[in-house]
């Protein structure tokens, strides 16, 4: 087990823009979990990191430790602390551990380490907005675990009216950026990894007038463009609205709304409000999406009594 320990006065991690984990001050910690790591050294990493004297005292000297100033912390999961580039310039992962085990192992030190540390916060992400669903029946299709990992468009079928189009991409399965952990009606949640690069940014609730989705339809490069929520309406499951796109260029590219965009963020009037979730199979420039709020309630973040 490995770490990399930050003295911050704020860190935050952030996943489109919207932040899904921060502390003040105290320590960024990237933990990295072994092949064959145990509870014992959860356990010893634990003691030494809380312990560690590494904050000045009234005299300047490095004499206190995170417990000692009642700090905080944000522990992110990173895997690429065991990277082994000893055989060439490609480095390879084999030493740590497998998703499961990490992930456990991961929660046991968080635990470990809330028992000294007043505040302690991780970094975890969503996508899709909708579920990962058997193409046949419709149904959600369950994930014990899997990964998300670093990927880019490489060429856009257009939509047309009765045939959805879609994004192709390319994804490199060597640079796994975090784990996949739920399969909800409101998307897929997991832990990231590493640090996201994204907007810090509010939520706020979808209302019907203009807005905008954020996309990537080429390459890795994610862009605005403009659309219009139509209406808003709620079903047992919760908030939903339907979309038009009115940006002049993505119709053009893509036709609009197209296979790969689910999970594109919805902005309004400069705030997080929702995702994009399915297409108008009849008419490829209006789209459904779901809210924001459902969102962080399927992973666990808000309260459901929010």
């Amino acid at each position: 087990m490995k770490a990399v320990i930050q003295r911050v006065d704020r860190a935050c991690v952030r996943v489109d823009g919207e932040t899904v984990g921060e502390c003040g001050r105290g320590f960024l910690i990237l933990l990295g979990v072994a092949e064959g790591d145990t509870e014992a050294e959860a356990d010893l990493l634990c003691r030494k990191t809380v312990g560690l004297r590494v904050f000045p005292d009234e005299a300047g000297k490095m004499n206190r430790s995170l417990s000692d100033i009642g700090g905080e912390a944000l522990i992110v999961s990173q895997f690429t602390l065991l990277a082994n580039c000893r055989h060439g310039n490609r480095p390879d992962f084999l030493a740590s551990a497998k998703p499961g085990e990490a992930k456990r192992l991961y929660e046991y030190f968080t635990a470990q380490v809330k028992k000294t540390v007043s505040h302690v916060d991780s970094g975890v992400f969503g996508a899709l907005g909708h579920s990962v669903s058997d193409s046949d029946t419709g149904l959600t299709i369950p994930i014990r675990e899997g990964s998300i990992t670093d990927a880019q468009i490489v060429s856009v079928n257009p939509g047309v009216s009765g045939s959805p189009g879609e994004l192709n991409g390319c994804a490199d399965l060597g640079k796994v950026l975090g784990s996949i952990e739920m399969n909800t009606a409101q998307g897929i949640f997991g832990q990231a990894y590493v640090s996201m690069d994204g907007r810090m940014m509010e939520t706020g609730s979808i209302a019907v007038g203009t807005a905008s989705i954020v996309s990537t339809i080429n390459g890795r490069d994610s862009r605005e463009y403009a659309i219009e929520i139509n209406r808003i309406y709620r079903e047992a499951d919760g908030t939903h609205a339907m979309l038009s796109v009115t940006d002049p260029e993505l119709i053009q590219k893509t036709g609009g709304i197209v296979q790969g965009m689910s999970g594109s963020p919805i902005i309004q009037n400069g705030k997080l409000v929702g995702a994009v979730t399915h297409v108008f199979v009849s008419d490829p420039t209006k789209g459904y999406a779901v809210s924001i709020q459902d969102m962080l309630r399927a992973a666990g973040i808000m309260s459901k009594a929010a």
